[in-house]
């Protein structure tokens, strides 16, 4: 519930949004951006999807999830379903 100021509390405790780790944060962002450029990725594409697959990915599958490997992956064409006559 809001208080007086109408700001919800523990809204600026939140990691992501604290003034104290912009820095924090700029370099993360940074890092995964420059990774994406080095490897030719696109970086929405390459997080949206990381971002909606990674809860269902068992940990021993996880390295598919780098960079290098989801670009080989994105390269591989897809199979055409069979012809139904």
């Amino acid at each position: 519930m809001p208080d007086a100021c109408g700001i919800t509390p523990g809204v600026l405790r939140s990691p992501w949004l604290h003034p104290d780790n912009g820095g924090h944060t700029a370099a993360i962002l940074s890092s995964f951006t420059s990774t994406c450029r080095r490897h030719e990725i696109n970086p929405q594409l390459f997080l949206t999807q990381l971002l909606a697959n990674l809860p269902d990915t068992r940990v021993s599958r996880i390295d598919e999830w780098l960079p290098d490997q989801w670009k080989k992956r994105q390269a591989q064409p897809v199979e055409a379903p069979p012809a139904q006559d």
